[in-house]
């Protein structure tokens, strides 16, 4: 079971579009100097939709796929089961040899052969024979493993997701930039792998992350520009907050982070004290769907490393930092040094912007486990008005 791939055919007159997937003759693309076969990857007709990719938030560069990867997990062959091959494109000129078996040329011309199970008639779904068996191998293995094993489902990483409620139907939407809501700015300057987020809280306190972007071995005076050229580039006139890491404001040889960012970009990063915990915990409330059937927190479908991360990258650590003197898990994620930038930026906006509203402040008290928190600045008013009335009460 798997994917399995053979040495292209000589170039031929036809070639398949990495956009649309549509096998279209050599003249339907344009020429490109970066390419094996100096043709563009996409052809003529989807290069015109170069607006697109500004529409959805995606980097306008030569190699930048038009439509994202998450909108391309929706849309499969006929004759392929809607649970099998998740995450994979698979184009329109798919053929299948035989039961359980797909084969398909990749944009570079390759060719893969799919395997599923059901290619073996002792163990096909719908048999006596097929249903003991699957009957006895998923009782030797979870649900994810089989998923990603056996389905051949790209979309579900290897481990435990720190995120199990995340739900690529739910929690990925079209996000649309609304020039009336502040601009919010989340940063991680790792060294490493520095990332920025753009996101916008609307009126019913649902975090929308509109695009994100992650650079390697990048110092904060390059990638410092390139938020700001970024920032004006999509979202001109836009009254943006930037929110960062807390430890940015220590002191370090070279001057610390947030100052040197105010000094030098005018960039004045919020920042918050708080423990790994209280951040996570508010990102896991954002995934639960609300009264109003909306959840906390949606992404827009060009975020594709934050939702491949959401999705099972980041993980919970299970090695011997994940666990106490005990020898149990503490549930804590995994430092894996390239999801965790894009999660920390996108943790930071949140204990800036949200509190985990107490059970007296809401009028429902089962709906408030769910229904999240209240911003900071409600919290703080209606602690004032707390302290306003008990002072009153005193002198009366």
């Amino acid at each position: 079971m798997g994917l399995s791939t053979f040495m292209p055919r000589p170039p031929g007159s036809l070639k398949i579009c990495a956009n649309c997937t549509q096998e279209l003759p050599l003249s339907a693309f344009g020429k490109h100097s970066a390419t094996k076969d100096r043709l563009h990857l996409y052809c003529r007709g989807c290069v015109h939709k170069r607006a697109l990719a500004g529409k959805l938030g995606i980097d306008g560069d030569e190699d930048t796929p038009l439509v994202s990867s998450s909108s391309k997990l929706y849309g499969k062959p006929a004759g392929i089961p809607a649970h099998i091959l998740n995450g994979i494109l698979v184009p329109s000129t798919t053929v299948s040899p035989c039961h359980g078996m797909w084969m398909w040329r990749t944009p570079k011309n390759w060719c893969v052969l799919a395997i599923h199970y059901s290619a073996d008639p002792r163990k096909r779904p719908g048999t006596p024979e097929g249903e003991a068996w699957i009957a006895q191998e998923k009782a030797k293995s979870s649900v994810r493993d089989w998923q990603r094993e056996m389905e051949i489902d790209n979309t579900i990483s290897e481990g435990d997701p720190f995120f199990p409620s995340f739900n690529r139907a739910i929690h990925i939407k079209f996000c649309t930039y609304n020039p009336e809501w502040p601009l919010l700015v989340a940063l991680d300057f790792g060294r490493g792998h520095p990332a920025a987020l753009w996101a916008q809280k609307t009126p019913t306190n649902q975090i929308r992350v509109l695009c994100s972007l992650m650079e390697t071995q990048k110092s904060i005076f390059d990638f410092a520009p390139q938020i700001l050229a970024e920032t004006n580039a999509r979202f001109p006139g836009a009254n943006v907050q930037y929110f960062g890491d807390p430890a940015g404001a220590q002191e370090t040889d070279k001057g610390a982070t947030t100052q040197i960012l105010l000094n030098e970009f005018k960039m004045r990063i919020h920042y918050r004290f708080s423990f790994l915990e209280e951040g996570l915990k508010m990102l896991e409330r954002s995934l639960m769907v609300r009264a109003d059937g909306e959840p906390g927190l949606v992404f827009d479908p060009s975020n594709h490393i934050l939702i491949d991360g959401f999705a099972g990258g980041y993980k919970i650590d299970t090695g011997a930092s994940g666990k106490d003197g005990q020898g149990r898990l503490k549930n804590s994620p995994k430092k894996d040094g390239f999801y965790d930038h894009l999660i920390d930026g996108l943790r930071y906006l949140f204990i800036n912007i949200f509190s985990i509203a107490p059970t007296k402040y809401t009028d429902d008290k089962a709906l408030s486990a769910v229904s999240l928190w209240m911003t900071n600045d409600q919290r703080r008013k209606m602690e004032d008005e707390d302290a306003s009335n008990a002072t009153s009460g005193f002198f009366e």
